[in-house]
């Protein structure tokens, strides 16, 4: 069986014989296996109105645990975006009533996000269905080969995460 990447890479082939095209294999499959798991996220969230960065960021506050709370700063850290793009996810959560902001105690000039209880529960159920709907579409690979795909990614992972920024050739 040929899936859409055997076929890309048949024509790259026969276009271009002299090139090797072999990392197609591995990161043309990456590539649209994400664009799956993205209409899988907007599947389970976006019924609800939430996108993907405001998943990212229920999912981050919900991890930290009971009371769901945590600063801005650690909360970009954990989901990897700039302090605007952080201030309009967290608007649109508190205009749904996922998500509040109040003073830090600790630190006056600071903020506190953390999960209402409407957002809580919604989170709980969402996750849920988001792993089930993972599971799902996993499911066509033995617990052996998942764990052998699960290292390899890892590598892949902390290899990109070893580059310093803007060097593609490390």
């Amino acid at each position: 069986m040929q899936d859409e990447i055997d076929l890309l890479m048949k024509g790259l082939r026969a276009q271009r014989p002299d090139l090797d095209i072999s990392s197609i294999g591995v990161a043309g499959r990456i590539g649209r296996l994400s664009l799956h798991l993205g209409e899988i996220s907007t599947a389970v969230f976006g019924p609800h109105g939430i996108g993907v960065g405001e998943s990212d960021v229920l999912a981050a506050l919900w991890r930290a645990g009971p009371p769901y709370e945590l600063s801005p700063g650690r909360l970009r850290a954990s989901v990897t975006v700039s302090s605007g793009g952080m201030t309009g996810r967290l608007d649109r959560l508190e205009r749904a009533g996922l998500a509040a902001r109040r003073p830090d105690p600790s630190d006056r000039r600071g903020v506190l996000v953390r999960l209402t209880d409407k957002g809580v529960r919604l989170t709980n159920q969402l996750i849920q269905s988001y792993l089930a709907e993972q599971g799902r579409f996993l499911a066509v690979l033995s617990p052996a080969e998942t764990e052998r795909l699960e290292r390899s990614l890892r590598k892949l992972m902390l290899a990109v995460a070893a580059r310093r920024p803007g060097d593609l050739h490390a």
